[in-house]
């Protein structure tokens, strides 16, 4: 049995995204001296052009879904941290 990390299909889904960017935040906040919110932001950004890449669609209505879905991605990953820091301070 292998076991995959990162597939083109877990980037199909919004919580697998936003996980993703909470992911890419933790572990580049303490080299890149940025505010972790704009990190999130730019790492949305990276997320969804790799699915818009991986899905190998470059038509119209694919590239703008590709940066619509970057808000929701960035919200949802800023929201869960949030919510999740919350609860365990």
């Amino acid at each position: 049995m292998t076991y995959e990390f990162i597939t083109p299909y877990k980037l199909s889904n919004l919580i697998e995204c936003a996980a993703i960017v909470c992911g890419m935040v933790q572990s580049i906040k303490f080299f890149v001296p940025l505010n972790p919110v704009l990190l999130a932001f730019i790492s949305a950004i990276f997320v969804s052009a790799a699915k818009l890449l991986l899905d190998k669609k470059f038509d119209k209505q694919s590239t703008i879904l590709a940066i619509l879905n970057v808000f929701p991605i960035f919200l949802t990953a800023c929201g869960s941290y949030d919510t999740l820091k919350s609860l365990f301070n």
